[in-house]
């Protein structure tokens, strides 16, 4: 069954990072959508580059749909913020729906 969580970011101030759905199916992450800033457009730039990386560098999304887990990622160089606070929301999605899993729900 697919477990879609939306999360909010720890700590948006630094991380221009609002709210985003991350996809869940068989304790793996298959997809992160939905990545909202909050608000200045600056701040879309940098959740953009965290979430889709650059010519040379992979963006998370990639690196934690490829691996199902957001472990091992690498952030992007002038998005860490951003890519930690990505990272950080699919961790806190993935750690509810074990909990959800073994809950039985």
């Amino acid at each position: 069954s697919m477990i879609i969580f939306s999360t909010s970011s720890p700590n948006s101030s630094a991380s221009k990072l609002s709210t985003m759905t991350v996809h869940i199916k068989d304790d793996k992450i298959t997809a992160v959508t939905d990545i909202v800033g909050d608000g200045g457009s600056s701040n879309d730039s940098y959740i953009k580059r965290a979430a889709e990386g650059t010519s040379k560098l992979p963006g998370v999304v990639t690196q934690i749909t490829e691996k199902g887990m957001p472990e091992g990622i690498d952030t992007v160089a002038r998005a860490t913020c951003s890519s930690n606070a990505i990272i950080e929301g699919c961790q806190k999605a993935l750690d509810e729906a074990k909990k959800l899993a073994e809950e039985g729900k």
